[in-house]
């Protein structure tokens, strides 16, 4: 008797599938009488019987010497079925287990979930302090009237710090109907005012925690994540205290006479607007348009690092279009068309005597960067229609001068 006879599947070994099948074909048989049958070791004969009963294939009989048969298969196969299917079951739910784990820890790393801390008003001092006693680096702030408040507070810990050699930075948002009282800081911290409407106050404790605070409830979120601490660092802090100014050369100028108004002079965003305006009113020349405009966009790519200056006309044009368009506000409106290459603007009636937008002299920079140019072909006011209309047409060669 050789070969497989399928019950291996049931998981039986070899002997045992060969001692079972043996039985069915007897009615009975003592254990010597079943090794010779089934062929199997006299020697292992026995112990195989005993697993065939115990698996519930077989029965011995109370007869001397002791006897042994087969239990009918419809009954004690269908046993082992339910068995096995309920050993894979038990299987699966471990690989179920085993596979959540697996991917626990594989996870993308882009998406995490922080757990974050609320601060009440009242406790925002002493949650200030205590980062500030925790922090090993650095301490850069954000903040507003509340903030200043706050680090007022704090004067003992900041001190703690400084003399630690933390590095503390922090930017003053000054509004308007504000004066200098409440920036009473402890000497020596490296302080800049800024106009800016940011609505809330931002701590950033060395790399790893971000306290971010509603101005006017007090109320604040403790949040500890290297990412977000590195996001308003990189986008929010460095480009506040670029643009920012020194407190101490503010506070000097501020006991000058009349010098309370340099306050309104330090919001960026309404100087430069105020620039452009002036740009706008006096330039009318093509040719300078033109030369001012090469320089702003090689200004821009030194400063930014990009090259999309540099790239076809099909593809700049689209962009300063539409760069343009955004600039001079909803009120106006912006045509082009590719086929003439003629451009369209309609304004609000002013005074100005070229759209009031960096994107027209970046248009005129590329053009001329391209050896073309800008050419105006109307440039009229309207008051009885509250317009101003300018028709520019872009050439195919720039013109000689």
């Amino acid at each position: 008797m050789g070969g497989r006879s399928g019950l291996e599947e049931f998981g039986l070994s070899e002997y045992e599938s060969r001692a079972y099948l043996t039985l069915l074909k007897h009615d009975s048989l003592t254990v010597s009488e079943l090794a010779y049958h089934a062929q199997i070791p006299r020697t292992k004969a026995y112990a195989v019987v005993k697993t065939l009963v115990r698996k519930g294939l077989a029965e011995l009989l109370d007869k001397k010497p002791v006897r042994c048969r087969a239990l009918p298969p419809e009954e004690t196969l269908q046993n082992l079925i339910l068995l096995e299917e309920k050993r894979v079951k038990a299987m699966k739910k471990e690989l179920a287990k085993l596979k959540q784990k697996y991917e626990e820890v594989r996870k993308p790393t882009d998406i995490v979930d922080y757990k974050y801390q609320g601060v009440g008003a009242n406790a925002l001092a002493t949650k200030v302090a205590e980062m500030i006693a925790l922090s090993r680096a650095s301490i850069r702030c954000i903040i507003g009237s509340w903030g200043v408040r706050v680090l007022n507070a704090c004067k003992e810990a900041l001190l703690n710090a400084k003399l630690n050699d933390i590095k503390i930075q922090i930017i003053r948002l000054w509004s308007y109907g504000e004066d200098e009282q409440g920036s009473d800081f402890p000497l020596g911290l490296d302080v800049r005012v800024v106009r800016y409407p940011l609505g809330f106050d931002v701590f950033l404790f060395d790399e790893y925690s971000v306290l971010i605070v509603e101005q006017v409830t007090g109320k604040g979120v403790l949040i500890p994540s290297k990412e977000v601490n590195s996001v308003i660092s990189a986008g929010l802090f460095k480009r506040l205290w670029s643009i920012s100014t020194p407190l101490n050369t503010l506070s000097t100028i501020l006991s000058l006479k009349d010098g309370e108004d340099v306050l309104e002079l330090l919001d960026p965003d309404t100087v430069n607007q105020a620039f452009i305006r002036a740009v706008s009113s006096t330039i009318q020349d093509e040719e300078l348009m033109g030369v001012i405009g090469l320089k702003f966009i090689e200004e821009l790519e030194n400063a930014m690092h990009i090259s999309l200056f540099s790239k076809p006309l099909d593809i700049n044009l689209p962009i300063l279009i539409n760069l343009l368009t955004q600039s001079l506000g909803e009120e106006s409106l912006v045509r082009f068309d590719p086929l003439t290459k003629l451009i369209n603007i309609e304004e609000p009636n002013t005074q100005l005597l070229m759209p009031a937008s960096v994107w027209f002299f970046a248009l005129s920079g590329v053009l001329k960067r391209n050896g073309t140019a800008l050419q105006i072909l109307q440039n009229t006011h309207h008051p009885d229609e509250g317009k101003h209309i300018l028709q520019a047409k872009i050439l195919a060669k720039a013109p000689k001068t």
